[in-house]
């Protein structure tokens, strides 16, 4: 792995300690109202279910460390993270190729492709951070 990517995983580590994330597997999604879109990623209709087509549901490993899970529940609940220490979230997908995540109060917004059984993500708010993922 290298230095950037541990640094990278070591400050989403410390950024989720100090939002109050938990490890573990507990549901955020039944203590929190459904996520909608915000105004300035707004396809032009609030969404409050992911519209992702099928290949994007699943659980996906990445590839620079298989270890490291990303999992996108159909009913809009995920998580990622090695396990045990694992980060709960809630995501939509307002249109094809837009991921938003949400992390408590913390919107993620990523543009997405899946194609041959790897899902990339971009991020939308952070220069030169792309992720791949293959089918777990």
């Amino acid at each position: 792995m290298s230095k950037k990517i541990f640094v990278c995983i070591c400050a989403l580590v410390m950024i989720a300690a100090l939002a109050g994330c938990t490890s573990g597997r507990a549901s955020v999604a039944g203590n929190m109202p459904p996520p909608t879109v915000p105004s300035e990623f707004d396809a032009g209709e609030q969404t409050t279910a992911p519209l992702a087509t099928e290949p994007v549901f699943g659980t996906w490993a990445w590839q620079d460390d298989a270890r490291y899970h990303l999992v996108l529940n159909e009913d809009g609940s995920g998580s990622r993270g090695i396990a045990p220490a694992t980060q709960q979230f809630e995501w939509t997908s307002p249109e094809p190729g837009r991921l938003l995540i949400r992390v408590h109060t913390a919107w993620e917004y990523w543009d997405y492709t899946s194609v041959n059984g790897v899902l990339t993500i971009t991020s939308l708010q952070l220069d030169n951070m792309t992720y791949s993922y293959s089918r777990a």
